[in-house]
């Protein structure tokens, strides 16, 4: 719906900024998308989007009243605003935070820019290169103004990168949605009640798929006895009609990596570097949701794929604290650079998060 309306109201920048929102509230926990109509989602995305990029301002370009984006999406322009209000504080979005700024806004809206130095507010696009580097660093501007031709380049890769990673993302939920409805009430169900997730059987209609993604992460992924997974069956017994993006999927996914990793920064074209923490190998991984809510040190167990120049998410994942961390190197007493059996890591994670979750 946002994809839409943005390709013919407004352009790809706001479309990019309102995918990266919608992300960002998903990985909520809760996500207050679970509840409301997907219309009043997006109109109020977009307002509050616009709201940070002067889009409600006549001398903007491009330019929409707030009556006008409210109508389109059939709801009442008092519904949008509080709608956006409730965005704005779950995101934390306001005029003066340059990551929900459009690229234009942040050239030419020169509070973005404002810096102090040896206690003298001055605009950082006017001090010396290594002082921008450093105001870069600490987050304080939006880029190096010094480096924008490099900048840009990058920009364009990130979005080529970033429509791959969407198109890999459509496929891998294609795959595993079809594979799904045949495991949720056999294997599916007996992982649920074994890790904790389920107390009981009867709990399984009570839960969303969301609910469920630890038990069939390991429905799908974890291999028997020859090494080999339902997932992995399954799709062998596809017919052989798959292009060569699903192939590229298939085989990804054939060969998924579940482990413990720290953020250690964001990656210069799009999303994070991680770093294993039984391999010590650094992952780049594209992942919108990530990107935008996971701060550096963040210690995360969660499964990988690569389909080709970066890694992805795919499964289940729970962020880790010290004493969970402790517990995994405990039960995991690995030396340096080798990597516990992934399907037993996994189980051990999921059970002791819902062995918490329920003392809790």
């Amino acid at each position: 719906l946002s994809d839409e309306f943005c390709q013919q109201h407004l352009h790809e920048d706001y479309a990019e900024l309102a995918r990266y929102a919608i992300a960002a509230l998903s990985r909520k926990r809760p996500s207050p998308l679970r509840s409301g109509r997907p219309n009043t989602w997006v109109c109020g995305v977009i307002y509050a989007l616009g709201q940070v990029n002067f889009l409600f301002d006549k001398d903007s370009n491009p330019h929409m009243s707030a009556a006008d984006l409210c109508a389109h999406f059939n709801i009442a322009t008092s519904t949008g605003s509080a709608k956006a209000r409730q965005i704005n504080k779950a995101l934390g979005m306001d005029r003066f935070d340059f990551t929900w700024a459009l690229p234009e806004v942040i050239d030419h809206f020169s509070m973005y820019w404002m810096i102090q130095v040896n206690g003298l507010l001055v605009d950082a696009r006017e001090m010396p290169h290594e002082i921008q580097e450093e105001a870069f660093e600490r987050g304080m501007i939006p880029y190096v103004h010094a480096d924008r031709g490099k900048s840009q380049a990058q920009l364009a890769k990130r979005k080529k990168t970033l429509a791959r990673y969407d198109l890999y993302r459509q496929i891998n939920a294609e795959q595993q949605s079809r594979i799904v409805a045949d495991i949720i009430n056999e294997e599916a169900l007996e992982i649920a009640l074994r890790i904790g997730l389920l107390q009981t059987p009867k709990e399984l209609a009570e839960k969303s798929i969301d609910e469920l993604v630890p038990a069939l992460d390991l429905a799908l992924y974890a291999t028997d006895g020859e090494g080999s997974s339902i997932l992995a069956r399954e799709l062998e017994a596809w017919p052989k009609t798959l292009n060569q993006n699903e192939r590229i999927m298939f085989e990804a996914m054939s060969h998924s990596l579940f482990s413990i990793f720290e953020v250690v920064g964001k990656h210069e074209i799009a999303g994070l570097v991680m770093r294993d923490l039984f391999s010590d190998e650094e992952l780049w991984v594209v992942d919108r949701g990530l990107e935008a809510n996971a701060p550096d040190g963040l210690k995360i167990a969660i499964r990988l794929i690569n389909p080709g120049e970066f890694w992805m998410s795919t499964g289940g994942n729970v962020i880790l604290d010290e004493n969970m961390l402790e517990e995994i190197r405990q039960a995991f007493p690995v030396e340096r650079g080798q990597h516990p059996h992934p399907d037993r890591l996994a189980e051990f994670v999921f059970k002791s998060h819902f062995a918490r979750s329920h003392n809790d």
